[in-house]
């Protein structure tokens, strides 16, 4: 209690309270409503039912129709003002004014059916969909800041693993707030606010409402961390690094370092691209705004609008092919709509299962050929040249787009991140970065929970490779993922792994179920057993798995760590993938795991004979893998056809 005393600041909490503000009325009240329901159902069967439901109501109703809020009082914005009194009468009409229509069993069930109703009203009269909105409608605090009454830091200004303290006297302190907000166009209508330093800069952020950023922030943390560990060890003279030379084609040494002195971030160049993520409660956050960022697939609809032939033969809409600024819907390719075929019209997770257990390896890769052959692989590539004003430019720009594609895919595999569909995946316009966002699918959530299982550590689909022609994209890309993971274990296990190389000290249950000793990166990810704020602990384990188990194991944010820590060792990635997959719900339900795991050691068949060997699920004494030929397992499950042609339409895998 004296801890939260002496912390409390009125002008903070009025900050918060306001970028809580800038979410949509509508959408907060579509996601108290939910938050009801949930209640609903947890209670249902219980006698405390009608209590706990109705202690629910007057909560959503505080947070949706006050006018009056805690910190701000009367300055939420005329468009919040406006809603609040808009959801009031919807309340009342459904519920009644202190929720007398859920007191009574009869008329509850009716009463939130009216509620999810009106949802449904205010969603259709929702204003500013995309584009520039007042700040006022929002939030008249904001709008009306006032820098004499209160001081307030620029949030962003302190950076994690320095040898350097901050240096707080040269922070900038808010002075103003830009009038003038972006609203995105997404479904939760983020939007992007300029904050005025008394120094005179300008600093803009993204507002998230209704996120846990908590997570990213994290993710991001980690990304710094290993950056820098791979910089330090790049610059001495330790390290090995393991050449590329599972490809025949010779990287070219020149283009793999060009650009990278202009950089300023070590000779090596080899880094992922970070931006600050600042959680201000559960539900709100604010996002760096990276300026000269597109993501990918806007770069691609937008060059694939420039191709008359390819808009001809997929019988677009006229009007496409034509340039000026348009753009290409994806779906409505002709690739996109034979996939669909293939796999099943309602794109249902029974299609997807009953697809793995029946299409064989031969099948699916002729599926893959053709949807590939249908989709030049070049529009990144395009893109590429149209930035450049020469072949030096391309050259670096080229490169930059290697290092970063290379060293945060490294990065996102050892964190287990998932969902990399092509808008989470953003190209710097300026240098040829890649940039990955989005990271609430992490730590082997794709593998172990999503319906739809996936199976590749990281995207690397046509055009990503192509884009480096006439080098060989994956032996390019391999080269710097090698480096990278050298470092990263040479820092972690300085005196090596301790334990034989075809030994697991730890068992193969993703990593096993205790703490695994390391270096930096492990202890760092040890926040997640002691703060887990993902949804591990609710990732449904089989009962007979969890009785097999020792207790620690049977939290859930430990087996996952220990997974992240396992890729570090070089566990197989083929078998961790599996393990994972054993533990999804719905690949219990369908009975799939036989198929999927004939599936995903297919892709090995690629390999040489020496590196293809891949280790049974059941063999508790898995292997280490040398770091290339790790590298090359990975390389293997993230381009084979059997594979990408597999995966949730939402990630194009094709293109």
């Amino acid at each position: 209690k004296l801890g939260r005393i002496l912390l409390k600041n009125k002008s903070l909490d009025c900050f918060i309270e306001s970028l809580g503000g800038l979410t949509h009325p509508e959408l907060r009240f579509k996601d108290g409503l939910k938050e009801l329901q949930q209640r609903y159902v947890a209670s249902k069967d219980s006698k405390d039912c009608t209590k706990v439901v109705l202690e629910a109501y007057l909560a959503l109703r505080h947070e949706s129709v006050d006018l009056v809020w805690p910190a701000v009082q009367q300055k939420i914005g005329s468009y919040n003002r406006k809603k609040a009194l808009e959801i009031k009468a919807i309340m009342d009409a459904a519920a009644g004014p202190n929720g007398e229509k859920l007191s009574k069993q009869a008329s509850m069930l009716p009463s939130l059916q009216a509620l999810v109703e009106g949802v449904g009203k205010v969603m259709a009269s929702m204003k500013f969909h995309g584009g520039k909105a007042p700040l006022s409608e929002f939030s008249s605090w904001l709008s009306d800041f006032d820098p004499t009454e209160h001081r307030i830091e620029v949030p962003g200004q302190y950076f994690a693993y320095t040898d350097r303290p901050p240096a707080v006297a040269r922070h900038e302190w808010l002075s103003a707030v830009d009038p003038t907000l972006r609203v995105m166009s997404s479904i939760r209508k983020p939007k992007r606010v300029g904050l005025l330093g008394s120094g005179g800069g300008e600093f803009l952020f993204l507002v998230k409402g209704g996120e846990d950023l908590r997570n990213d922030e994290r993710i991001e943390l980690i990304f710094t961390l290993m950056n820098s560990i791979v910089e330090r060890k790049m610059a001495s003279d330790q390290t090995t690094v393991v050449p590329a030379s599972v490809t025949n084609a010779s990287v070219d040494d020149a283009d793999a370092t060009k650009g990278s002195q202009q950089e300023g971030k070590g000779a090596h160049g080899l880094r992922a691209r970070t931006y600050a993520v600042i959680p201000m409660t559960s539900k709100i956050g604010i996002l760096e705004w990276v300026h000269n960022t597109v993501p990918l697939q806007a770069i691609i609809a937008e060059e694939m609008a420039l191709d008359a032939d390819f808009c001809r033969l997929n019988h677009l809409p006229e009007g496409s092919g034509t340039g000026s600024g348009a753009a290409v819907d994806l779906t409505r390719l002709e690739a996109y709509t034979k996939r669909a075929r293939w796999v099943g019209e309602a794109n249902s997770p029974d299609d997807y299962h009953r697809m793995f257990a029946k299409a064989d390896e031969q099948q699916a890769s002729q599926v893959f050929r053709s949807l590939s052959e249908a989709i030049p692989t070049d529009f990144l590539r395009r893109r590429l040249l149209a930035m450049s004003s020469n072949a030096e430019t391309f050259l670096t720009l080229r490169g930059e787009f290697a290092k970063t594609l290379a060293i945060s895919s490294l990065f996102g595999y050892i964190l287990g991140l998932g969902d990399r569909h092509l808008d989470n995946l953003l190209m710097d316009t300026k240098t040829g970065g890649i940039l990955q966002i989005d990271f609430g699918i992490c730590f082997g959530m794709g593998s172990s929970v999503l319906p739809v299982p996936e199976f590749m550590p990281f995207r690397l689909t046509g055009q990503l490779r192509e884009i480096l022609q006439p080098l060989d994209g994956a032996g390019l890309l391999r080269h710097y993922m090698v480096q990278g993971l050298q470092c990263l274990r040479e820092e972690e296990f300085a005196e090596g792994l301790q334990f034989n190389k075809n030994k697991n000290n730890n068992g193969s249950n993703n990593g096993g179920g205790q703490k695994v000793l390391g270096g930096l990166l492990t202890n760092a990810l040890e926040v997640y057993v002691n703060d887990p704020v993902v949804d591990w602990l609710k990732a449904p384990l089989a009962k007979e798995h969890l009785l097999s188990l020792s207790q620690d194991v049977q939290w859930e944010p430990r087996r996952r760590v220990n997974l992240a820590v396992a890729k570090l060792q070089g566990r197989d990635p083929a078998r961790l993938m599996l393990a994972d997959l054993a533990l999804n719900p719905t690949v219990k339900k369908f009975k799939t795991l036989t198929s999927l795991t004939r599936i995903v050691l297919s892709a090995y068949s690629s390999l040489p004979a020496a590196t293809s060997t891949a280790t049974s699920t059941g063999d508790e004494e898995g292997e280490l893998l040398e770091v290339g030929e790790q590298v090359d397992r990975l390389m293997a499950l993230a381009t084979d056809p059997n594979l990408l042609v597999r995966h949730w339409s939402g990630l194009q895998t094709w293109i």
